[in-house]
């Protein structure tokens, strides 16, 4: 696997620390976002602080939003649902398909999407190799589901983060 898959092109510490100003230095028109650890909570329904408050942000600048996860279709639809915006469920991060699903819902290529998400080996990844926009957030907090398989994956993304901090930091610089 070609290392350059996962390193993410800009990093940030929350979701909610994107800025229009940010989305606009990038040139997208819209922003796919994943739904644990970076919209809400683990295997929850409750937003991360400020997460809700940043989709109305967006959406008010003009940009499109999707949910893109690998949720199952009732949880995908239902954050979808209360945010007002469409998603792609069992999206098979870090395969092509949801990605271009998601950008056939938009009406955009892939190069007009950004993409936030958590997970190195599933957004950073999937964003890459369509040639979008990969934006990793740091994780709000520790998975609930499956601690070992997560733990496992999460220590296998502390040598790519650390590969990214050398050149760069947190947001995106002019």
């Amino acid at each position: 696997m070609a290392r350059k898959y996962l390193l993410p092109d800009y990093r940030f510490k929350r979701l909610s620390e994107i800025t229009v100003e940010d989305l606009q230095k990038l040139g997208v028109k819209a922003v796919a976002v994943d739904i644990d650890n970076t919209l809400a909570y683990d295997c929850q329904n409750e937003f991360i602080d400020g997460a809700d408050e940043w989709v109305e942000k967006i959406k008010k600048a003009g940009f499109k939003l999707i949910i893109i996860s690998n949720a199952t279709f009732r949880r995908a639809g239902y954050m979808g649902k209360v945010l007002g915006i469409p998603y792609v469920a069992f999206a098979w991060k870090p395969r092509r398909y949801g990605f271009y699903i998601a950008c056939k819902k938009l009406g955009i290529k892939p190069k007009e999407l950004a993409v936030a998400g958590d997970q190195i080996y599933a957004d950073v990844k999937g964003a890459n190799k369509v040639g979008a926009v990969s934006i990793y957030v740091d994780p709000a907090k520790m998975e609930t589901r499956n601690l070992i398989f997560f733990g496992r994956r999460r220590r296998l993304e502390k040598p790519v983060l650390a590969e990214f901090e050398q050149n760069h930091g947190y947001g995106i610089e002019d």
